[in-house]
């Protein structure tokens, strides 16, 4: 009897125990975590994409200065402009026009600083600081050459939102407690690519990075290993792409702030440790590229988010973590890295940039920055050429795939319930979202507001051209607009110098034929813009506009041509029919751009020059040389060292001022001027007003 007593008082404080520690833990935990405690703090596996309803319903009065860096004219900017106003976007500013460019060390001769410098003195302002609820307005910044709109504002910053409520929900349940009691949060997002570039893999800019929050079979067992067509296009969306960013004007002030002190300190820095060749891809800020003082400043952010973490956990959290898996600040899971497995954020195994990863006070490298993990934003086709489609959603969708090759994700339909109605379609009588074809990310399911060509094909701005949905129809829609009167198509496109750039000074007649592509032109030019007011000015008449073709600029260093679809060859012609005897014409070695076929390799046709891999194409972390200020996980060998990279064809220019933008990264970066249990939602809100 006392035995039986004994071994039911024993299970009892089993149970008693087991009950509360749950009680415990959800005591501790943090308490703004919705509906998703037993998820996992660092990544979110799901294959739906859901729109849920916002967090908090968007102000609907909200102002956005939206910033566009640019030197001058070009077809590139033109399209850009074209596509913001067919959907009837508010006038952006211009920045940096007539800006020199004159450094041949660095990328555009130095016009990628031009995104920092000339942005920092737009929110320092005086005038701008005067106007009431200056501080609180978005600031929204983007590259002009090279991005084409298609959705409209309401729905960009409904999903911005979306992207910031659910992000914060993340830091939650990653951070634990911590976020509390450190009062982290995060309102600057960034676009976000597969690859971490410029910048080495085993810097500050990329090990610290968190896991991303998209599927992790997005890409069956392939998922972030080295196997697809390229090394990077299995990966998920993860790192930090500086081709749009969007945040509060005080928040983004420091944070440019902080990249302008960072290009001022590494602008003139030369043999850096990361140089394993004489190229010496670390100098002059990366040869001066503001995306990788982004991507750093997201990198110190993220190692310091970790040391946060540590610091504010118990020592009953590791029996919490045992006994309920995932918890809110449990420790993360193991993550790779250009194929190398580790699971210690701040202190990885193979040779690293080392930081210190003490405790600091007063969190001087919180910046609140996050990345645009599903493409709700934009898409950047570095590295994602297969995952895209143009998609008529009242078509069936899979007879719009065509064969998919063995490195595929599971495609999926575009979710275009928070696209509103209106606006655009009120101009094409007949037209819905789901009739016309839009780009989408079909591994995600999302039709991005933004297509962003930072892929190293820089060509395919001309041939993705004709299959936006206003292609036939964008010169009829912008008479349309003007006939509204849209501001920047009367008025004109103010600049930084108090001037108003009109529309025929910025995109002449002679860009019409590739910006319109009119399957019978017009007699006679689009009506003029109405006489300028009192102070703008037109465009100096000693800048002459450029030719449709500019001068070609050197190769950029990203997307390698092999790492793309095979390039269209022209058909051979028929022998003449009068040379006896009478010959079969060869067979086309036409192959088709999208999709590609299911026996395609990752490798150019034969014909195809061939080209040396980038730096850190195949970098093998282990055998880095350990430098002065390194940790060094494991014994380095004596690295080899890597072979200049063969001369590669000059791409095609869209316009002058696309020769600015050489580019030692997977994503290029324009001359002048980046989520949990389901997909950040988004729900239209009224109009947002613009400078």
């Amino acid at each position: 009897m006392l035995a039986r007593i004994s071994k039911r008082s024993f299970w009892l404080v089993i149970a008693a125990f087991i009950f509360s520690t749950l009680i415990v833990s959800l005591i501790v935990a943090p308490s703004d975590i919705n509906n998703s405690y037993f998820q996992s703090p660092w990544a979110t596996d799901t294959t739906e994409v859901g729109y849920d309803e916002p967090k908090v319903a968007p102000p609907s009065n909200r102002t956005v200065h939206m910033l566009a860096p640019a030197t001058g004219p070009g077809v590139g900017l033109c399209k850009t402009l074209l596509s913001l106003a067919i959907l009837g976007y508010p006038t952006p500013k211009i920045i940096g026009w007539g800006g020199e460019s004159s450094n041949s060390k660095l990328l555009g001769g130095g016009s990628h600083f031009i995104k920092i410098t000339r942005a920092l003195a737009f929110v320092n302002d005086e005038e701008n600081l005067k106007k009431p609820g200056f501080e609180d307005d978005l600031l929204f910044l983007f590259d002009a050459y090279d991005i084409w709109f298609q959705l409209p504002m309401e729905t960009l910053i409904s999903r911005y939102d979306a992207i910031v409520a659910e992000e914060n929900e993340r830091i939650a349940r990653r951070m634990g407690r911590a976020k509390n009691i450190e009062n982290i949060t995060s309102n600057i997002v960034f676009a976000s690519g597969k690859r971490c570039c410029p910048n080495l893999p085993n810097t500050i800019a990329c090990y610290p990075i968190p896991e991303s929050p998209l599927p992790a079979d997005l890409y069956g067992a392939n998922t972030d290993s080295t196997l697809g067509a390229t090394p990077w296009s299995s990966h998920r969306t993860r790192y930090l792409v500086g081709g749009y960013s969007i945040g509060p004007v005080r928040d983004m002030r420091r944070l440019l702030q902080r990249a302008k002190d960072k290009m001022d300190a590494c602008l003139h820095r030369s043999h850096h440790w990361t140089d394993l060749t004489d190229r010496e891809a670390a100098s002059e800020c990366w040869h001066g590229s503001d995306q990788s003082l982004f991507a750093e400043i997201l990198g110190e952010q993220e190692f310091h988010r970790e040391v946060m973490r540590r610091r504010h956990r118990k020592h009953y959290d590791g029996v919490l973590d045992a006994l309920i898996p995932q918890r809110a600040g449990a420790n993360p899971p193991p993550t790779r890295l250009e194929g190398h497995l580790f699971n210690d954020y701040l202190n990885p195994p193979f040779v690293h940039e080392e930081r210190d990863p003490g405790y600091i006070p007063g969190k001087p490298y919180e910046y609140g920055v996050t990345v645009d993990y599903w493409s709700l934003l934009g898409h950047q086709t570095s590295n994602a050429w297969w995952d895209r489609r143009y998609i008529r959603l009242d078509e069936p969708f899979e007879e719009q795939l065509g064969t998919l090759n063995g490195y595929s994700c599971a495609p999926k339909p575009p979710n275009i319930e928070d696209v509103p109605d209106g606006g655009v379609l009120d101009l094409m009588p007949g037209e819905d979202w789901t009739s016309l074809p839009l780009y989408s990310e079909i591994c995600v399911g999302v039709a991005p507001v933004m297509i962003h060509h930072n892929s190293y094909a820089k060509d395919r701005l001309e041939k993705e051209w004709d299959k936006t949905w206003w292609h036939n129809r964008s010169r009829s829609l912008l008479q349309q607009r003007r006939n509204e009167g849209l501001p920047m198509l009367i008025q004109g496109i103010p600049n930084e110098h108090g001037e108003n750039l009109l529309w025929k000074n910025i995109c002449p007649q002679e860009f019409d034929k590739e910006l319109y592509r009119d399957p019978t032109p017009p007699e006679e030019p689009l009506e003029e813009e109405a006489p300028q007011e009192q102070g703008s000015q037109e465009q100096p008449p000693q800048e002459q506009p450029p030719k449709e073709e500019p001068p070609k600029e050197d190769p950029p260093q990203d997307d390698l041509p092999q790492d793309d679809l095979p390039v269209e060859q022209p058909a051979k012609e028929e022998p003449p029919k009068e040379d006896p005897p009478k010959q079969d014409p060869p067979k086309e070695g036409v192959t088709t751009p999208l999709p590609p076929p299911q026996d395609e390799t990752p490798q150019q046709p034969a014909q195809e020059k061939p080209t040396e891999e980038p730096p850190h194409k195949h970098l093998d972390l282990s055998i880095l040389p350990p430098p002065q200020n390194m940790r060094t996980g494991n014994p380095a060998d004596k690295p080899k060292k890597n072979e200049p990279p063969s001369s590669e064809e000059p791409q095609k220019q869209e316009d002058p001022s696309k020769a600015e933008s050489i580019q030692v990264e997977t994503q290029t970066e324009t001359p002048t001027l980046g989520t949990p249990t389901a997909t950040p939602t988004a729900t239209p809100t009224a109009t947002p007003t613009a400078e």
